[in-house]
């Protein structure tokens, strides 16, 4: 049986199919762009009726890629998923602390997650960073406590740790600070559909720096 097997033809198709399964939607084209690159690193269409957009987050986070944001993770999978290359036009560094010894140490000491203490240590000192989580909810929730004491302010969130326990519970919380954030509601996610939002937002900022290059 013959298999398509041109990267660009497949990659086309995808995104044709993936368009028209979405053609009903409630999103703005911007968001759009979105919630298509979470659904095709996941091939779920759930992603659909669950993305929540708050607080202008498209535009913040666009604004803060081009600006080169500190880009905070929350575990390496997320961080070797990124496509790096593309973030390095824009300037921002990658911060991600779940696998230096210090942060196992305390963790350990503590009686806490290494996503905890990791991404605690990796916002430390960032001004509007982007963070991004994909995995661990209790990462989410070491955010959302820092955001509420007055510590982090970050131009946007993506929250999308997955799993049956704090999952759903961290997301609803993020979306009780009222800052920009991308979220899937409930126990779906994972790095991949969290990724897929970061290169979506990508997508966006080089359209943006392409139509300025081209006024200019």
């Amino acid at each position: 049986m013959p298999y398509q097997r041109d990267p660009q033809s497949i990659y086309a198709e995808s995104r044709g199919l993936i368009a028209r399964a979405l053609e009903y939607h409630h999103f703005s084209p911007d968001e759009l762009v979105i919630v298509e690159r979470m659904v095709q690193a996941s091939a779920d269409l759930d992603y659909a009726e669950a993305t929540i957009f708050q607080g202008d987050a498209v535009t913040k986070g666009v604004e803060a890629l081009r600006a080169g944001a500190d880009l905070v993770v929350d575990v390496e999978m997320v961080r070797v998923g990124l496509e790096q290359e593309r973030l390095a036009q824009f300037g921002g560094p990658i911060r991600c602390a779940i696998q230096d010894p210090d942060v196992k140490a305390q963790a350990v000491a503590l009686g806490t997650t290494r996503a905890s203490v990791g991404i605690e240590k990796a916002v430390r000192g960032t001004t509007g960073c982007i963070i991004v989580i994909g995995n661990a909810p209790t990462a989410l929730l070491t955010v959302v406590e820092l955001i509420g004491a007055g510590h982090l302010r970050p131009s946007l969130v993506i929250g999308m740790p997955v799993g049956f326990v704090l999952a759903a519970e961290s997301k609803e919380a993020l979306l009780q600070t009222k800052v920009p954030c991308i979220v899937c509601r409930g126990r779906k996610g994972g790095s991949a559909v969290a990724l897929g939002a970061l290169h979506g937002l990508l997508d966006l900022a080089e359209r943006v720096a392409l139509r300025s290059g081209n006024e200019g």
